[in-house]
């Protein structure tokens, strides 16, 4: 299991810090924290990304 900080998930999803902490407060984006840390499982990630671009193919 691979965790990465905010920079990292913002960087492996080619969008802005902002936009990262939008997604998480919408529920979009899984993630924990560890005392003010904000971390994400590489694997979950992977997960988002996957079904969005299933999403995008059925519209």
């Amino acid at each position: 299991m691979r965790i990465l900080t905010s920079y990292e998930a913002a960087e492996m999803l080619r969008i802005s810090m902002p936009t990262l902490y939008r997604y998480v407060q919408q529920g979009l984006i899984p993630c924990f924290r560890i005392g003010r840390r904000t971390l994400f499982r590489y694997e979950e990630l992977e997960a988002v990304v996957t079904n969005r671009l299933k999403e995008d193919k059925h519209v």
